[in-house]
């Protein structure tokens, strides 16, 4: 059995512009355009889900957003309207949605950590792509999570 593996993560700021593209697997950069394809169709998911008049839940975590072919995407959607996407690569196995949920949210407060940084006074798109602290963070995380 083939253990799940990070894909790609997107951060997608309040008006769906692309903040950040990390691809995982330096082998898949190849996969790029799938992968922003894979993105931008969870942004129309995400925005529908948040959109939804009947949604009760005031729950960050949106949950599984979909599949295609053997690459789960879920998503966290910010008080700040930023919009986390995490594709999973799981072919034979389950991913228990509390593992990503804690993932996310890992993610999301390293996210808040770089962005609010009172010594940066550069908070553009760059801010997330220049950040050491971001970078070194989230690869930390991320190795730590595909190892487990």
């Amino acid at each position: 059995m083939v253990k799940p593996r990070l894909v790609f993560l997107s951060i997608a700021g309040p008006k769906d512009e692309q903040l950040y593209l990390e691809i995982i697997d330096p082998k898949e950069k190849h996969l790029l355009a799938r992968y922003q394809y894979l993105g931008e169709l969870s942004l129309d998911v995400i925005n529908d889900l948040v959109n939804d008049g009947e949604r009760t839940s005031n729950d960050c975590f949106l949950g599984l957003l979909g599949v295609e072919e053997d690459i789960s995407t879920y998503a966290f959607y910010s008080n700040t309207k930023v919009k986390f996407i995490l594709a999973v690569k799981a072919p034979d196995y389950v991913v228990k949605e509390t593992e990503i949920r804690q993932l996310l949210r890992r993610i999301y407060t390293i996210h808040t950590h770089a962005v609010c940084n009172p010594f940066s006074m550069d908070l553009t798109p760059e801010t997330l792509k220049t950040s050491i602290y971001f970078k070194e963070s989230l690869h930390q995380l991320i190795s730590d999570w595909n190892i487990h």
